[in-house]
């Protein structure tokens, strides 16, 4: 093999062992981490487009239906009930 072949074959090992060492995610120390479950922010984006009248929920009611029951009935049911987790509606504008 000539030089060139030897230091482009390194080269490729290195960079192998290197992903192979990054996959491995190596950690240094321990730390404690603590967590807030309140500072939780819950997005809902629902689709209100005319693809929603539908008749595919439950058999033949429109989607919309489907998200309105599937979509959480009060912050309390998010976990942390914080007072960020509520549901807000806004048409399209």
């Amino acid at each position: 093999m000539s030089r060139r072949t030897t230091l482009v074959v390194v080269r490729r090992v290195a960079i192998a062992l290197t992903f192979v060492i990054i996959l491995l995610r190596p950690g240094v120390g321990q730390a404690d981490v603590t967590t807030q479950l309140s500072d939780i922010d819950v997005l809902v984006v629902v689709d209100r487009t005319r693809s929603m009248a539908a008749l595919d929920y439950a058999g033949n009611k429109p989607r919309i239906e489907g998200v309105r029951d599937d979509r959480p009935r009060s912050p309390m049911t998010c976990p942390g009930h914080g007072s960020r987790c509520s549901a807000s509606a806004r048409r399209p504008g």
